[in-house]
């Protein structure tokens, strides 16, 4: 199945998407617990690995990598239910 066949509301997915986006804010607060430490796990994936071994904040790096990791993969996750939820409920109005 391809992605155009999936999606058969496109409007749909963008108010399902501006929809969730208080509920973006509450998984990052949630995994990051402020806007400051979420712009700084975004510094760290542009951080080499090498360089964050170096001055010792590998381990630091890689949590803060997983944790934009995750906030991403909820992200989807919630817009994706959010859409399907949409859907169901255009399709019972019969649009």
């Amino acid at each position: 199945m391809s992605l155009s066949a999936a999606i058969q509301h496109p409007w749909a997915l963008a108010v399902a998407g501006l929809a969730c986006v208080p509920v973006y804010g509450a998984w990052g607060r949630l995994l990051f617990g402020s806007w400051r430490s979420g712009i700084a796990a975004l510094g760290w994936v542009f951080t080499r690995d090498k360089a964050s071994f170096f001055r010792g904040d590998y381990v630091d790096d890689k949590f803060a990598e997983i944790r934009l990791m995750a906030w991403l993969v909820l992200c989807g996750i919630t817009t994706a239910a959010a859409y399907k939820g949409l859907s169901l409920v255009i399709e019972g109005l019969g649009f």
